[in-house]
Formats: structure tokens, C-alpha cells, sequence
């Protein structure tokens, strides 16, 4: 009898969240970081296909070499992603492709523009998944093992989880002015996700490497 499992193509922003065990947050961070390579589905998309050139003493303009129609799984550049998955919806202009080339959405159609994406249409490849999932684990790798995992001291906090939080903050919020402000911003974090939070003191300890780091840029915020 042959097996009824099939390899999917395709997995949504709600499959990699589940399968992955993170946040929406921590998928931004992973953008952020160019460690992930979202896309989306399209059938018979216009695009216009060229290079960039310098202009004399102006701005770069296009050279068009090609109009193209794109069906199956289009590459989505950072910032687009994270602006249909924060918004629920986004429209695309621009593809993701190499520099100096382009990839512009619409074709010879000026009517068409661009092309709408809601959060549902975002996603990864089966191939990023595997790698995704070999790299930051998943929810199926990590209940093949459960003995293992209920051996030893459990952690009372969570520092892994934090330390893409620092990572988003600095990447989209910038610097915090002080440590005490870093640290209430750790602590209201620890707290709005219903866990325990950690003493001032445990936090100092904690963000000394990082607050080392980064004090110089807050600060120059502050001057």
C-alpha cells in the first residue's frame, strides 16, 4: 500500500511559527538578520526585467531588457515580507534579486503596478523548511527525544528568547538611552508573555556583554 505522506511545497507563516516553536516577532528578527528567505505563490505575474545603471551626477535609472509572466514560488526581499506579515497585507513593486539587476512588477501594463500579498500568502519553501528546521529545531524534531529533554535543571528563564528580542529591539526600536530602561523593557517583556521575571540584579548580570557593546550608541542618542 503506498504511503499517503506527501512533501509539501509550500508552508505558510502559521506552519513555520508551529513547526519552528517561535513568535511572529522572532520570524521578524530572522528577516532582520537575512537568516530566513520568505516567498509567495504567483500565476502568470508581469514583470519587467533589467539592470540599474549610474547616472551622471543623478540617480540610478533602469534599462529594461525583458518583460517576463512568473508562475510557482517568487523570492520576497526583506522589508517586504516583514511589512505584509506586520500589516496582514502588502503590495509588492520590487522582487528580490541580485544587484545591479531588477526584477520591477508590472510589465509592460502600466494598470498593474504591483501585486498584493496578505500574510497567508507568505512563506517558505520545503527546502528552507528543512534547513530552518535543522538549524533552530522544531517542534517535531524536539518531541522525537522527550527523556532526554526532562533530564537536568530546566532553565528558569528563557535568555535564547530574549536575545532575539534584543536583537529586534536594537534592529527596529534602536538602542534603549540607559541600562535601566533596557532592563524594564527586558522585565515588561518577560512579564507580557506570562513568565517569570527576573530580578534587577539577575538582569544586570545577564546584560553586561550586551549593554557593554552598545552603551557607546546610547550614549551618542543622548548627547
Amino acid at each position: 500500500m503506498a504511503s499517503s505522506s506527501k512533501t509539501k511545497l509550500f508552508y505558510d507563516v502559521d506552519e513555520i511559527t508551529a513547526r519552528l516553536d517561535m513568535s511572529l516577532i522572532d520570524i521578524g528578527v530572522l528577516l532582520a538578520e537575512q537568516e530566513i528567505r520568505l516567498c509567495t505563490p504567483v500565476a502568470g505575474l508581469p514583470v519587467e526585467v533589467g539592470t540599474w545603471e549610474d547616472g551622471d551626477g543623478s540617480s540610478p535609472y533602469r534599462i529594461p531588457d525583458a518583460y517576463q509572466e512568473l508562475t510557482g514560488l517568487i523570492d520576497l526581499r526583506p522589508s517586504d515580507a516583514w511589512a505584509g506579515l506586520r500589516n496582514g497585507s502588502g503590495v509588492l513593486v520590487w522582487l528580490d534579486v541580485p544587484a545591479p539587476g531588477y526584477m520591477r512588477i508590472g510589465g509592460e501594463n502600466p494598470n498593474h503596478p504591483g501585486h498584493e500579498v496578505t500574510r497567508n500568502d507568505v512563506g517558505v519553501r520545503h527546502a528552507e523548511m528543512l534547513r530552518l528546521q535543522a538549524q533552530y529545531g522544531s517542534v517535531a524534531m524536539d518531541t522525537a527525544a522527550p527523556q532526554a529533554r526532562s533530564r537536568g535543571v530546566q532553565a528558569t528563564h528563557d535568555w535564547k528568547a530574549l536575545a532575539l528580542e534584543l536583537a529586534r529591539l536594537v534592529y527596529f526600536d534602536g538602542v534603549p538611552e540607559s541600562k535601566t530602561a533596557l532592563i524594564r523593557h527586558c522585565q515588561q517583556w518577560f512579564a507580557e508573555r506570562g513568565r517569570k521575571v527576573p530580578d534587577e540584579s539577575t538582569l544586570h548580570r545577564e546584560l553586561k556583554d550586551f549593554w557593554t557593546m552598545f552603551a557607546p550608541e546610547a550614549k551618542r542618542k543622548i548627547a
